[in-house]
């Protein structure tokens, strides 16, 4: 989320005008909003002690569609060396899947009795 918005009020460089277009910003704007309201709603899941596992499960498909969408979609564009900000993003989706699997099944639902 932070790349987006970074590229999207050109606070970074803009590497290729090509992928910058307003599609790819209605998409990646989109995916942001979701998932900003994904983690929100695990934040107040954890707090409450109350449907984090739901939300982690809802946003464990989420990411998971967004992972093979972007590697179906984006192949192509992957360059460290073009595109450093935009490989980043799109390989450190598995890295966040493998996370937040592990935090819901981590994650305990009821508060111990000391």
């Amino acid at each position: 989320m932070v790349i987006y918005y970074s590229l999207k009020n050109s606070f970074l460089d803009g590497f290729d005008e090509g992928l910058l277009n307003e599609d790819v910003f209605t998409v990646f704007d989109g995916r942001a909003h979701i998932m900003f309201w994904l983690l929100v709603s695990m934040n107040v899941g954890a707090y409450f002690n109350f449907g984090f596992k739901v939300s982690c499960v809802i946003a464990l498909v989420y990411l998971l569609n967004n992972t093979v969408d972007n590697a179906v979609l984006f192949a192509g564009l992957i360059s460290l060396d073009d595109r450093p900000y935009f490989s980043v993003f799109i390989l450190s989706r598995p890295l966040f899947f493998v996370l937040l699997a592990s935090m819901g099944l981590a994650y305990k639902d009821k508060l111990e009795d000391d």
